[in-house]
């Protein structure tokens, strides 16, 4: 019988095979407590950093995860590496058509009615618009901008506090004094008369004119300054936006009505109507130094006289404004880079708000740290 010869292939290993080695007990722990760490903080950092973008000063680099914020290379370049504090960013408003709110005293309560005040409105854009000069007794808009003008009914953590706000709106020692300071935030009747820089050149001198005079109208403008932080104080516990800029704004009335209010002796027009003509808007920016409002450092100052009339301005009132002591010495900087030392004065500098923007970011930085801490 034929005997097959062997097989030239080595024989079948029969062992056991290996086996993937067994984790411990104590990495199975570390990596479920890492997963659950990762679950609760990633949320929370996003919205922590979202939250800073809508209602606290924040670097201006958290921008990019704002809403709205258009996601391309130059705004990612330019926003994603600015890192200079700026404050919340405020709600979009319409303005073609303004509501006044007006109304009356009575033994019942405050009456409200509501008035549309619409701004006429220029086929020229205001950049290609000639500047006009300083006016004498010019006809002033019908109704004059006010204050508010959209809606002071939103949501308020006292009712002193609506009640001061209902009736600063509606007295006169307020609405006659028409506060550059408060209208440059809070007013869309003001804003849409930047469209037409003839409407726009009479309601700054309006401003700068007060039918009270300015003496009284700085004395009103700090008694309210005062009243305000009485009725509203839970509200600016609680962190009310509307009740905290219109403070800083109150507190701004007579620095910023000498901004408004400065002309350029060579041409005899206001500073201010002249940076709205300006295409470049970062003259603008400049003016809401004393809101506590930063100027962005991708802005490109135009070095004119005007904006180192208005930085002397606020240098003179820096020790007395707080909004200034956290705004006005990165302004000062980027105006000295553009345009040259000494341009814009210096000023001692008060670290009490960089500290305290300091350790929100810091804040911040340690729950991202931590967060990518647990992913490893």
């Amino acid at each position: 019988m034929f005997t097959p010869p062997a097989s030239p292939l080595p024989p079948l290993d029969k062992e056991t095979p290996p086996q993937e080695p067994e984790v411990s007990v104590v990495e199975k722990r570390s990596v479920a407590r890492r997963t659950k760490w990762t679950v609760l903080l990633v949320p929370l950092a996003l919205v922590l950093i979202t939250a800073s973008t809508r209602y606290i000063t924040h670097p201006a680099a958290f921008d990019v995860l704002s809403e709205g914020f258009e996601l391309n290379w130059k705004t990612l370049r330019t926003t994603g590496a600015d890192w200079q504090p700026h404050k919340r960013h405020p709600d979009n408003y319409q303005s073609t058509n303004i509501a006044t709110i007006s109304g009356s005293l009575t033994a019942s309560g405050l009456v409200l009615s509501t008035q549309s005040a619409t701004a006429t409105a220029s086929t020229t854009a205001a950049t290609a618009q000639a500047v006009p000069t300083i006016p004498t007794n010019p006809d002033l808009p019908a109704p004059f901008p006010q204050a508010f003008d959209s809606d002071i009914t939103q949501n308020y953590s006292s009712m002193t506090c609506f009640n001061f706000f209902s009736n600063m709106t509606n007295t006169a020692a307020f609405r006659s004094c028409r506060p550059f300071s408060v209208l440059l935030q809070t007013s869309n009747a003001f804003v849409a008369t930047q469209d037409n820089l003839t409407e726009l050149n009479a309601a700054v001198w309006g401003t700068c004119n007060p039918p009270l005079g300015y003496d009284q109208c700085a004395s009103n403008l700090a008694w309210f300054a005062d009243a305000i932080q009485t009725a509203c104080a839970v509200d600016m516990a609680d962190g009310n936006v509307l009740v905290s800029s219109t403070l800083t704004a109150l507190k701004a009335y007579s620095v910023m009505y000498d901004a408004a209010c400065q002309a350029d002796p060579t041409t005899n027009t206001y500073c201010y109507v002249n940076a709205v003509h300006n295409s470049n808007p970062s003259d603008q920016y400049f003016y809401q130094l004393p809101l506590d409002i930063s100027v962005p450092n991708s802005s490109t100052p135009s070095c004119s006289s005007c904006t180192k009339s208005i930085m002397n301005i606020f240098a003179e009132a820096y020790s007395q404004l707080e909004a200034l002591k956290s705004t006005y010495p990165s302004a000062q900087s980027l105006a000295d880079t553009a345009c040259g030392d000494g341009y814009a004065p210096t000023v001692a500098v008060s670290t009490d708000g960089t500290m305290s923007l300091r350790v929100r970011t810091l804040l911040l930085a340690l729950v991202a740290l931590l967060t990518v801490w647990t992913l490893y």
